[in-house]
């Protein structure tokens, strides 16, 4: 797409560089970076403004890689719009691409050429929004208004694009975050649980209000939830089309499989402390914090998969019991932070702030995208 579109390689190139940049802890070309930005927010804008402007995958394209850059070097095109308000721009023209998609379909009209290619591209940057769009609001202070629904433009709950093949691809790991789509689905769940949870754990001054406890219903849904989960994690997971097709390494298969499961361990972590109201020291929130160990231990240092259980390492870190089980922690994070990537700098940041003042996340975050 990008060898037939400057916009989306005046991107990609801005991404390259930035991450270059940081990588080698170097400044990143920032003439070169105006340059290419005159390019690409045009485009985007237009497809938004003009109502009946179709959205392409191209554009899509542009949207998620916008998210993506802004997530890894914040403010790379200045610091008017946080990867927030990315986001909700690129949910805006992937909504636009679903209501046509939707009107073409009552109306019998065909979807025109792309075929296969481009409808399996177009589920693929669904899917990556979707996840993007559950962490960002998951992980986020009680302050900040939750994006609703965070997990309603999933491919699983739109069932917009070949609805028969969504079932069998349920337990596929995306070869972009290592998690399947139940996973990714269920911690939609816990997200919306937990949003609704945070309006009443917290006071008007973001502090955590001591001795709360659930209502009655909300602890049934929890538990409920609970039990997909668990019942999730014996789910036999196997690599996307992508992998299949690629020749995926069976050591690849298996760290996603990994990944897979520490996100299920934090999900559950996540689902016990904000919606069930267990305090730290709750025999199962431990007993995840082990799970996330021992699945740490099955993937190799200084690789992609590391910077991918970001959200696992942190959500342990914040409940670890005991210095061993921190420093273990925090020696992932420190090795996956030569990768580039500044989410994960930040993040390391905000759990030392945890472990030093000894105070819920929930009342440090800021900006931090965990995931």
């Amino acid at each position: 797409m990008a060898l037939e579109n400057d916009a989306l390689m005046s991107l990609l190139l801005a991404y390259s560089a930035c991450h270059r940049s940081q990588l080698l802890q170097t400044s990143p070309p920032r003439m070169r970076m105006a340059e290419w930005a005159q390019s690409i927010f045009p485009a985007l804008r237009e497809s938004l403004v003009r109502e009946w402007t179709p959205v392409s995958n191209t554009t899509l394209a542009m949207a998620v890689i916008l998210v993506a850059l802004e997530i890894m070097s914040p403010g790379a095109f200045g610091h008017g719009i946080s990867w927030r308000g990315h986001i909700t721009h690129a949910r805006s023209l992937l909504a636009k691409r679903l209501e046509r998609m939707s009107v073409k379909r009552v109306s019998g009209i065909a979807e025109g050429e792309g075929g296969e290619e481009e409808e399996e591209g177009f589920r693929f940057m669904q899917s990556w929004l979707g996840y993007v769009g559950i962490m960002g609001s998951l992980m986020a202070s009680p302050m900040v208004d939750s994006v609703s629904s965070a997990s309603e433009l999933l491919p699983c709950s739109a069932f917009s694009v070949v609805p028969s093949r969504l079932g069998e691809e349920l337990d596929n790991l995306g070869c972009m975050t290592g998690l399947s789509m139940r996973c990714v689905g269920l911690l939609g769940r816990v997200n919306d649980l937990s949003r609704q949870c945070d309006r009443e754990r917290f006071g008007l001054d973001d502090r955590l209000w001591l001795g709360w406890s659930p209502t009655s219903s909300t602890a049934e849904q929890a538990l409920v939830l609970e039990q997909n989960m668990i019942k999730s994690l014996a789910q036999t997971a196997r690599p996307c089309s992508h992998g299949r097709a690629g020749n995926m390494h069976v050591r690849d298969v298996k760290e996603m499989a990994t990944i897979n499961e520490a996100f299920h361990w934090a999900g559950l972590i996540q689902l016990r402390r904000r919606v069930l109201g267990k305090p730290t020291n709750d025999a199962d929130v431990q007993l995840h914090v082990r799970k996330i160990l021992i699945c740490l231990e099955k993937l190799r240092t200084g690789t992609a998969a590391e910077i991918r259980c970001l959200f696992p390492i942190f959500t342990a870190g914040c409940e670890a019991a005991d210095k061993d089980q921190r420093r273990r922690l925090l020696s992932r994070l420190e090795s996956a932070e030569r990768s580039g990537m500044k989410q994960v700098y930040h993040a390391r940041l905000l759990l030392e702030r945890v472990w030093t003042e000894g105070r819920p996340w929930e009342e440090l975050i800021g900006d931090e995208f965990i995931a």
